[in-house]
């Protein structure tokens, strides 16, 4: 009976780190014309500053460190929502496939109750359950769809900023909404502003979810 219930919950987590890593594979390819944009971005950017007049070279260079800082924290946020998004795959399919069997166990033994089964169906039955419990609560305690909302919000917030600081070389000075050029340094600290108020680590645990002994075992009465 033991063995038949660690066969269940490795063959389950087996199956669930396979469906993550499918998931993973699966958005590198759906965003990368994403990555490809950025990369057509960056290439013209490179030209562009040699041509940039406007401006003192250190406070070229300035910009060239806030974009490539602003870089760097987008790929952290893609790099979370990425991996939120996978386990977040994962979890659900896992999750609905135990529901299912689970289910159908549970109509297999609606007359006679679990008593007159064998060892092996109550091993998998009680596995099942056991997983089907751990599997839920996962998905609500890591939040995996608030933590991917807040990530790719924040991350397409930093594109925003770098795609001003393109505008602005790519103008002379100006900026979307202004009838007049910015100043280089006006601009670069309107932009230090900017990288301050979206900067953050976003993700989030959701530990209110997690009941203690006492809430199961009083749960409904």
């Amino acid at each position: 009976m033991l063995l038949t219930c660690l066969y269940i919950v490795l063959g389950t987590l087996v199956f669930f780190y396979l469906q993550v890593t499918a998931a993973k594979l699966s958005a590198k390819d759906i965003l990368k014309p994403y990555s490809h944009g950025d990369e057509l971005i960056k290439k013209d950017l490179s030209q562009v500053k040699a041509s940039v007049e406007f401006m003192e070279e250190q406070q070229l260079n300035t910009l060239t460190t806030q974009y490539e800082v602003i870089e760097s924290k987008k790929e952290h946020h893609m790099k979370v929502a990425k991996l939120m998004n996978a386990y977040y795959f994962a979890s659900t399919l896992t999750l609905t496939i135990l529901t299912i069997a689970l289910g159908l166990q549970i109509l297999m033994m609606a007359e006679d109750g679990i008593k007159d089964q064998t060892e092996t169906f109550q091993a998998i039955f009680y596995s099942l359950l056991c997983l089907t419990a751990f599997f839920g609560i996962l998905i609500k305690v890591l939040d995996h769809k608030g933590n991917i909302a807040t990530n790719l919000k924040s991350y397409l917030a930093f594109s925003s900023i770098q795609l001003r600081i393109y505008n602005y070389l790519v103008t002379g000075g100006m900026v979307e909404g202004k009838t007049e050029v910015i100043s280089p340094g006006q601009f670069i600290s309107a932009t230090n502003t900017e990288i301050d108020r979206v900067n953050n680590i976003t993700f989030g645990i959701k530990h209110e979810n997690i009941k203690s002994a006492n809430e199961i075992l009083n749960y409904g009465n």
